[in-house]
């Protein structure tokens, strides 16, 4: 029980270390938790406009302006004041019906609609609104000769509504802010397992702490497992400190059932880590070049393996080389997750084949160790 107490008394001095980490996967991590609801409804802006209606008695030219007061704001104001009203931004079109514009449609002239913008959005979506109408009447006025027909019929045309079906279920905001979290969460696990648990293995690996060892009534053999026991419980805790506080920013997705997959896949990759951590504290020994190599396999990883970057943006050839290491399995999972509607066996088979890949590098990793370990059993 020596080596267990010591191991935890030298934990605390790396409670910095944690608690830097922690308050990264925060920041970055849980950075877009606040982001707006998941059910974002599209309302179009109405843009506000004049008309000067100078058909004012023409059925074509009522029908018009009835159909531009369903789709922007029409404002009364003076004509003389029309020109400041525009400059000044008080409306983005003014749109001018000339005389005679019914007759003159009704006998398939062409008519000119005058129409002066700022040429903001709000204008351009004015333009588009007037465009239709007249596109519409365009193509009933080489149909029929009375105003009557033109005006249903372009009215029917104009009224019918495309339904918009939403064909998933999936609350896909939620998803990416927990796939987000999830990803960013392997560099806080991998940092945190690996650069403090490299600190407290090596100092148990120096060759004076080896020498006392030895010497002590406690076998070698039984240190080490003391010492594999207090590092799991460390890795076990610190995973299941990062899941508590994901169920604390997406307590109203925790009952979502893609949730526990996302679990699952970080405990698999905590384990991964553990057995990297203990294996590279046992091939190297010293404290600044294990800081080093622990800062280059965690930031270079999150970089090539989609943590930082999102795994869509990088270059074929990068993801084909990056395939070697574990993080690329463990986010390809949150990513695969993060698209899934349906859970059944067929969309969890890339799932499971990744979680086997993370299991077959923490095989690895331990025979690697049994390995090192073995050769570094003889102090010189």
């Amino acid at each position: 029980m020596t080596v267990f107490s010591t191991f935890f008394k030298v934990l605390k001095s790396q409670i910095g270390i944690i608690i830097l980490y922690t308050v990264l996967l925060l920041g970055f991590g849980g950075l877009n938790v606040k982001t707006n609801e998941s059910n974002i409804n599209y309302i179009a802006d109405k843009p506000d406009i004049v008309i000067v209606n100078k058909d004012k008695f023409g059925k074509l030219s009522i029908n018009l302006v009835k159909y531009l007061e369903k789709f922007t704001n029409v404002k009364k104001l003076d004509e003389k004041n029309l020109n400041d009203a525009l400059f000044y931004r008080q409306v983005n079109s003014i749109i001018y019906i000339p005389e005679n514009y019914s007759s003159n449609i009704k006998n398939k002239q062409k008519v000119n609609i005058d129409i002066n913008t700022t040429g903001d959005y709000e204008s351009s979506l004015a333009s588009m609104i007037l465009d239709r109408y007249l596109g519409v009447q365009d193509t009933y006025v080489l149909l029929f000769d009375d105003e009557a027909s033109i005006i249903e019929n372009v009215n029917n045309t104009l009224d019918k509504e495309i339904k918009t079906e939403v064909l998933t279920k999936k609350n896909e905001v939620s998803s990416s802010r927990i796939t987000n979290y999830y990803n960013f969460a392997s560099y806080a696990i991998v940092a945190g397992i690996l650069l403090v648990l490299g600190n407290i293995l090596s100092s148990f690996n120096q060759k004076n702490i080896k020498k006392r060892s030895i010497v002590s009534s406690t076998s070698y053999i039984k240190q080490n497992k003391y010492l594999l026991f207090s590092s799991s419980i460390y890795a076990i805790l610190l995973w299941i400190f990062y899941v508590l506080i994901s169920i604390i920013l997406f307590k109203s997705d925790i009952l979502n059932e893609m949730f526990i997959f996302y679990i699952i896949n970080s405990f698999i990759f905590t384990i991964v880590s553990l057995t990297l951590s203990v294996f590279l504290s046992n091939l190297v020994n010293n404290k600044a070049a294990l800081s080093g190599l622990v800062n280059v396999i965690a930031v270079g990883s999150s970089f090539l393996c989609g943590v930082f970057v999102p795994a869509r943006w990088l270059p074929k050839s990068v993801l084909a080389i990056v395939h070697v290491l574990p993080p690329y399995w463990y986010v390809n999972t949150n990513d695969i997750l993060a698209k899934m509607e349906v859970i059944n066996f067929e969309n969890l088979k890339p799932v499971i084949t990744n979680e086997l890949v993370l299991i077959g590098f923490v095989i690895l990793f331990v025979i690697l160790n049994l390995v090192v370990t073995k050769k570094k059993q003889r102090i010189d």
